[in-house]
């Protein structure tokens, strides 16, 4: 069972010139230098189809009964999800945001944490949560909460509390973890304790500390509790460019502070609560959860918003970056779909404003989720001829080209690919033909009449094909794509000393990018990016990826564009694995399907067949033997330890 799910759930590998010769449309971009004679294609744009069933663990906050909401909201998205029948949510109450971090990064079986924004800083400040900074990624932002500092009577600014006592309702607490972070980028030395709300309180009052610092809701009261007659206040959180790389900020008024703050009100930051996962990669066991959480999503929060249009999931913004946090990449585009129907809450039990239009419904391949995601481009259900009807099936004419570790003609079976779509079709393929490259497959699939299909194939994002190169328009026109076989990341490989981390899309500003001879360089233009066509970048052509990748030991490229395990197996072939690594963040996800000629009945029914075919391998371990026995070299060890 173990191997199977760690099969069913892999997003296997893509080889870098996967589909290279799909377009026949020039790059047009002055930065491009190629050696001579080598031609340059670009190819589809970035997809990601691939899902599994699964059970999806989250660890909520421990937060205090009066501000327990988190929890409610992830309980009733996991009572959406079951409804819907999709993956099954698991909410798991933690002890709070340090040991959820812990958890999330050391705990079998936790695929995801809600966590304060500025458990970062907290982990940077005590030296605490050791890679906790480049092992989780942000996948969504879920609400805001405002920090007040509420002061003794003789404190009259932020500076005043250095080497003095300030309390927080807990030593585990998001109140305490803001408390560290915020003093120490204010470089402010204040002694903090945590202790039960109602003693700090006390203390307070009495003279025992000379301020409070929480983290509240919208709707919470606390700050009605606080005694009127001890000239308590709030503080105002001064601006600095640090604090603004960690929090949002807020000017809170008198009557919302319970007149704790000036008439002219008190400016404080706000901390933002996200949804946090660790940065599984394609080949990662829970990589297939996580993303099918992601791309039943929008469709769940639709449906919770029609329940409920003023409530909490009304205001969540899928696009929303967190200040200190990078996204989880593979799950951003599936995300930036949710535009808030209403304006965005602070927290969610604030439900008081009144609901506007309902947002845009999301793309077909996105908003109609069943339980197991249908493909993002469906083969269309040939119409039967009554002399077809009951007719045994056409035997398959398959073409495919060479890609390196999956296709190849001189490995037996044809490669992995080839292996894996022979069982699927039960073995009726009347040929296998070998092709010199895409360009030719194309031409093949749209001359013949027999029942044809043709792979390895990179799917364009058909639902969107205003924003497609001309040829991937064209692709999406006359051809129809089986469900993705296998799923991949392209990322970029820099050297270990290298300044270019690629956190951030304007970090690749001014670099030079080596990439193999008819490498796919689609996700370096896309609606979001221009790196190409603004001219922002160079990039260089290289025969194949062993000159790339020397290239780049030798400095002469800043990174190299190739897909992750490709890269990988040349790295450690060449001997580089200890001087050149992977980027922190990916560049893009790519899927592999077979095609058919959508004006081929006989194909696209063949196309149908093939998926029927692999997802019974799928269901009785027989694709799981034929991945790990092809790759199961590249697959292990890439698991991380701690998880």
């Amino acid at each position: 069972m173990r191997l199977r799910n760690l099969i069913c759930l892999v997003a296997c590998l893509m080889a870098s010139g996967i589909a290279s010769a799909m377009l026949a449309t020039g790059l047009g971009a002055k930065t491009v230098r190629t050696l001579p004679g080598v031609i340059v294609r670009p190819v589809a744009p970035l997809p990601t189809a691939f899902v599994a069933d699964a059970t999806l663990s989250i660890m909520t906050e421990a937060l205090p009964a009066t501000a327990g909401s988190d929890e409610d909201s992830i309980g009733e998205l996991a009572r959406a999800f079951a409804a819907a029948g999709l993956a099954r949510i698991l909410p798991v109450r933690g002890l709070g945001p340090i040991a959820n971090m812990r958890d999330l990064l050391h705990m079998r079986g936790i695929d995801m944490a809600v966590v304060n924004a500025d458990i970062l800083a907290y982990a940077r400040a005590t030296g605490d949560l050791h890679g906790v900074d480049t092992r989780l990624s942000a996948v969504t932002k879920l609400y805001d909460k405002t920090v007040y500092l509420v002061a003794a009577a003789d404190v009259t600014g932020i500076a005043d509390l250095a080497k003095q006592r300030v309390l927080v309702p807990g030593a585990d607490s998001d109140s305490f973890v803001t408390a560290r972070a915020l003093f120490a980028e204010l470089a402010i030395p204040a002694d903090i304790a945590g202790t039960p709300l109602g003693l700090a309180i006390g203390d307070l009052a009495n003279g025992n500390a000379k301020a409070l610092l929480l983290t509240l809701e919208e709707d919470d009261e606390t700050l009605a509790t606080l005694p009127q007659d001890k000239g308590l206040h709030v503080l105002a959180i001064p601006e600095n460019p640090g604090l603004a790389k960690i929090y949002g900020r807020r000017t809170v008024s008198s009557d919302g502070t319970s007149g704790l703050a000036p008439a002219s009100g008190a400016s404080t930051v706000t901390v933002a609560s996200l949804l946090a996962t660790f940065n599984w990669r394609p080949t990662h066991a829970r990589f297939a959860p996580v993303m099918q959480f992601a791309r039943a999503l929008p469709k769940i929060v639709d449906d919770l918003r029609v329940m409920d249009p003023t409530g909490f999931w009304g205001g969540l913004d899928g696009r929303a970056d967190v200040p200190g946090w990078l996204r989880y990449e593979p799950a951003r585009p599936l995300l930036a779909t949710i535009v808030p129907a209403v304006k965005p809450l602070t927290a969610p039990q604030t439900a008081k404003v009144a609901p506007k239009a309902k947002a845009p419904a999301t793309s077909s391949a996105l908003a109609a989720i069943p339980a197991v995601v249908a493909p993002a481009v469906a083969a269309p259900e040939p119409t039967p001829s009554p002399a077809t009807t009951t007719a045994a099936p056409m035997p398959v004419d398959v073409a495919a080209y060479a890609m390196a570790m999956l296709t190849n003609e001189k490995e037996s079976k044809g490669g992995l690919l080839a292996e894996i779509v022979k069982a699927g079709l039960k073995g009726d393929v009347a040929s296998l033909d070998w092709l010199p490259d895409a360009a030719g497959t194309l031409k093949w699939l749209a001359n013949g009449t027999s029942a044809r299909i043709g792979l390895p194939f990179a799917k364009p994002d058909c639902d969107h094909g205003r924003d497609l190169a001309p040829g991937a328009a064209s692709l999406c026109e006359h051809f129809v794509f089986s469900r993705p076989i296998f799923q991949s990341l392209q990322v970029f490989f820099v050297r270990h000393s290298s300044d270019f981390t690629f956190e951030r899309d304007e970090q690749l500003i001014g670099r030079s990018v080596c990439a193999s001879a008819g490498s796919d360089f689609t996700s370096l233009d896309t609606s979001a990016r221009h790196w190409l066509k603004d001219d922002l970048i160079t990039l260089l052509q290289r025969p194949n990826l062993k000159s790339c990748l020397e290239a780049l030991d030798h400095g002469d490229v800043d990174a190299v564009l190739a897909d992750d395990l490709a890269g990988r197996a040349e790295l450690e072939q060449l001997g580089l694995a200890g001087k050149i690594e992977v980027a922190r963040r990916p560049v893009a996800t790519l899927d592999i399907c077979a095609i058919a000629a959508k004006d081929n009945a006989e194909g696209v029914a063949a196309l149908k067949r093939l998926d029927t075919g692999v997802a019974a391998l799928k269901a009785d371990n027989r694709y799981s033997d034929i991945v790990l026995g092809r790759l199961g070299p590249q697959l292990s060890g890439d698991v991380p330890s701690v998880q």
